[in-house]
């Protein structure tokens, strides 16, 4: 028997990235290509606009953080506050993961909006403070930059769906997930095909969280549910078992195998996740 354990931690996600690269640029102005899937991104909504960027950087002015991210609308740099100005409690930024790999950091940053104590980016945005003053006034900034942030966003895949077939797989949905504590299980949707012998049916859990994303579970074939509902289906921990070619989910991260029938449960071949984005109001 194999056991993941349940960890509880902030969430993000890195495999909405097929194929990750922190890119940088020589001092001779080469874009440089590093493979990595520990980068922060996030889902953006500004100005009526939705859209996935890579963070090139972010820093706090007056307590609120911002974050410098590339608007594909309109083909520009721009500088997001997390929250909307207009005191409407709108979160404009929804952080899908918060690595910061390539990141450095820079103290006392000077630009137009004032003094920054601390900031952190890529090396070719915070480290030339006049690029960093070009996309705050919204001015043209060097092609390059363009072509750089162009080249990462295309890397972002925010309907991917992540399969589940190992410990290691396993674990990095516990941790981008908080091992589900504090989530409350929303719904329950099973679906298949009536003409088709050979298409597996599949069931679907949606679970909500505090954060800006919710996620799905989604189940394949050899399917069993052992589930009892409470009054508010809240989820305090979770763990992932692999045993004789199934893959089990079960709502506890302390399970004895032998003992599982006292749990809730949901067993099947297959398993994968994803997150989705909470409805406008949620935000």
């Amino acid at each position: 028997m194999t056991h993941v354990e349940s960890v509880v931690c902030l969430t993000r996600q890195t495999n909405y990235i097929e194929q990750s690269k922190i890119i940088s640029l020589s001092p001779a102005g080469e874009i440089l290509y590093k493979e990595s899937v520990n980068v922060m991104y996030a889902r953006i909504e500004y100005k009526g606009k939705v859209y996935y960027s890579y963070v090139f950087a972010y820093f706090k002015y007056d307590y609120m953080p911002h974050y410098v991210v590339y608007d594909p609308i309109d083909e520009k740099f721009d500088i997001v506050a997390y929250f909307s100005a207009k005191c409407d409690g709108h979160r404009q930024i929804g952080l899908m993961n918060e690595h910061e790999d390539g990141f450095v950091r820079k103290s006392k940053l000077k630009i137009n909006m004032g003094e920054i104590d601390s900031c952190a980016g890529y090396p070719w945005l915070i480290e030339d403070v006049s690029v960093f003053k070009a996309i705050e006034q919204s001015n043209q900034v060097d092609e390059k930059y363009i072509t750089l942030a162009k080249e990462m966003n295309a890397n972002i895949d925010p309907d991917k769906w992540n399969e589940i077939t190992n410990e290691d797989e396993a674990e990095d949905m516990m941790n981008h997930t908080g091992g589900f504590h504090d989530w409350y299980l929303i719904s329950i949707t099973a679906k298949s095909n009536p003409y088709s012998c050979e298409e597996e049916a599949t069931v679907q859990l949606k679970f909500n969280s505090q954060a800006a994303f919710d996620a799905i579970l989604e189940f394949e074939g050899g399917i069993c549910i052992d589930f009892a509902f409470g009054p508010y289906n809240r989820i305090y921990s979770s763990s992932v078992i692999f045993k004789d070619d199934m893959v089990y989910w079960v709502d506890s991260d302390e399970v004895d195998f032998d003992h599982i029938k006292k749990y809730s449960s949901i067993r099947a071949e297959k398993l994968r996740w994803k997150f989705v984005v909470k409805e406008e109001n949620d935000w």
